[in-house]
């Protein structure tokens, strides 16, 4: 009876064995995350350095929230910054950041928050960075969905600085994997608008987004909506436009939705 059962007994443990390996196998594979659904929004600045924030933001971020986004952007102008010279003070500054940050802080969902031109002080980012706690460029990952946020720069010298470039080389490189990479700044690399000549520095950085694969470059500093695709690469701005009459702000977008799903990207801009 014995010489009848090891066999049998050979064979399960056997299969058992195997069947561990291969579920080893698999439990090391990286999961795949296909679609994320965000929210961009922008050029929020009230209207005066001395004011409070147009009344209906805390509407319109409520209504965002109401269409479930996993992510909520600020492409940035956040504030109405200045200087000492323009008669704006610090503390004018600081009222503002406890306002604004409070509020997103407030929300259920995840946002993340970059600056623009109107959010310095002085020339100075300290103020905004301080109460953000993140570095000008920093990166974060929904899933297998890695996100990049860009301090960009319009002074016509380079779209981000040395510093930010390199930093920008090394979290690519490490996030080649990702199953899609979306990039966000404030300003335009390649703008639509303006008469603005091309630096060298940032068709290498468009060849740094084909490199990566990068699927979209989202910005919001322009108050209106465009895309275009160079090469591979899409580039879209997503500008808003905010003003204290809501007849007016029927005019522009408030904020937009963007859907991925099947390697896919969909745009619904929303007035």
């Amino acid at each position: 009876m014995r010489d009848k059962v090891s066999p049998y007994l050979c064979r399960i443990i056997l299969f058992l064995i195997l069947q561990g390996i291969f579920s080893l196998g698999c439990s090391t594979a990286k999961p795949v995350t296909e679609s994320v659904r965000f929210a961009i929004i922008g050029n929020t600045s009230p209207a005066s350095p001395f004011s409070g924030f147009t009344k209906y933001l805390p509407e319109v971020l409520a209504e965002i929230e109401n269409r479930k986004p996993q992510i909520i952007i600020h492409t940035g102008d956040a504030l109405y910054g200045g200087s000492a010279a323009d008669g704006i003070l610090e503390s004018d500054l600081k009222r503002q950041l406890n306002i604004f940050f409070p509020m997103l802080k407030s929300l259920n969902t995840a946002v993340y928050t970059i600056p623009g031109e109107k959010d310095y002080y002085n020339g100075s980012i300290a103020l905004y960075s301080g109460l953000t706690g993140k570095k000008t460029g920093y990166s974060f990952n929904y899933g297998s969905i890695h996100f990049i946020c860009l301090s960009s720069s319009d002074s016509g010298k380079s779209f981000i600085d040395d510093e930010q470039l390199e930093w920008l080389k090394n979290d690519l490189n490490e996030f080649r994997d990702s199953n899609a990479i979306f990039v966000f700044a404030h300003h335009q690399l390649f703008p639509d608008k303006k008469k603005v000549k091309v630096q060298e520095k940032d068709e290498d950085l468009h060849k740094l987004f084909l490199e990566y694969r990068v699927k979209a470059v989202f910005s919001g500093s322009e108050k209106d909506y465009s895309t275009k695709l160079k090469d591979s690469v899409r580039y879209i701005n997503a500008g808003c436009s905010f003003t204290t009459d809501k007849k007016d702000n029927k005019k522009g977008y408030r904020f937009y939705i963007i859907n991925f799903i099947n390697n896919e990207i969909s745009i619904d801009p929303v007035r």
